[in-house]
């Protein structure tokens, strides 16, 4: 069943405001099976690939311990981002997460 991008948006939008919010609280640890098809992978553009729920939120809380208290006095992230969503069973979880920063 295809969607149109309005009716992707209503559908994914409470899905990435959880995902943040379990992000933002630390829970790494839900991530992987909340979030993620058992057999996604996330790639970091030129960098890195992890396959599966376990080894995507364990890098996903690497990176986060990476940024997570650092001080900026200036400046934005840039980057370019892209996540293919899936419908499993009676939910959506992504299947393919990649990202680049720039």
């Amino acid at each position: 069943m295809s969607l149109t991008p309005k009716e992707a948006e209503q559908i994914l939008t409470p899905y990435v405001e959880k995902y943040c919010e379990v992000i933002n609280n630390g829970e790494f640890h839900k991530i992987g099976p909340e979030f993620y098809d058992e057999n996604a992978a996330m790639i970091e553009k030129s960098k890195n690939c992890v396959w599966g729920q376990k080894d995507i939120g364990e890098e996903l809380k690497k990176l986060a311990t990476e940024f997570g208290h650092t001080k900026f006095t200036a400046g934005i992230l840039k980057g370019h981002y892209l996540q293919i969503w899936r419908k499993v069973g009676d939910k959506y979880v992504i299947y393919h997460d990649e990202f680049e920063m720039l």
